[in-house]
């Protein structure tokens, strides 16, 4: 298993409970704005998917660049 595999796993482990709970608000959000229940858990899966993907490519980006530093190699 690669260290980019195990990175993710980890980083996908790690923000299971955010996801869940900027899920929930999102929803709510989106039903306040006057969307369907549907419409809402369209919206608010896709905004968190996006938002835990940018955190995750941000944390491996610094896992990579520390690697780097230390001149250690994947």
């Amino acid at each position: 298993m690669n260290t980019n595999h195990i990175m993710r796993k980890t980083m996908n482990n790690l923000w299971d409970k955010d996801a869940k709970r900027m899920y929930r608000k999102l929803f709510k959000e989106y039903k306040r704005e006057g969307c369907s229940n549907e419409e809402a858990k369209r919206y608010a899966e896709n905004d968190c998917k996006n938002s835990i993907d940018l955190d995750i490519f941000s944390a491996e980006r610094v896992y990579k660049k520390t690697l780097k530093d230390f001149n250690w190699h994947e």
